[in-house]
């Protein structure tokens, strides 16, 4: 809801992928921007073959430098309840 709310955003779609990719996803819709946030490159994506193929312009830097990470909060809230 929050992400469909914003006013350049045409569609959102949940992804179908059983993997940590959205490679299938990516070849159902065939989207015309993949957007990828502040850590990821052309060459650490597994979506960039995918987007190559049938021409979906891939964009990254979105949101600036990451600041958090789920893995991050995950491990995060593991340690904390280690501690307890």
């Amino acid at each position: 809801e929050i992400i469909s709310s914003l006013n350049f955003v045409d569609e959102v779609v949940l992804s179908i992928d059983k993997d940590k990719t959205v490679c299938k996803t990516l070849e159902l819709i065939k989207p015309t921007l993949f957007v990828k946030g502040g850590d990821r490159t052309l060459d650490n994506i597994p979506e960039r073959e995918v987007c190559e193929k049938f021409g979906i312009k891939m964009v990254f830097n979105i949101g600036g430098e990451k600041v958090q990470s789920s893995s991050w909060l995950i491990s995060k809230c593991i340690n904390k309840k280690n501690k307890q």
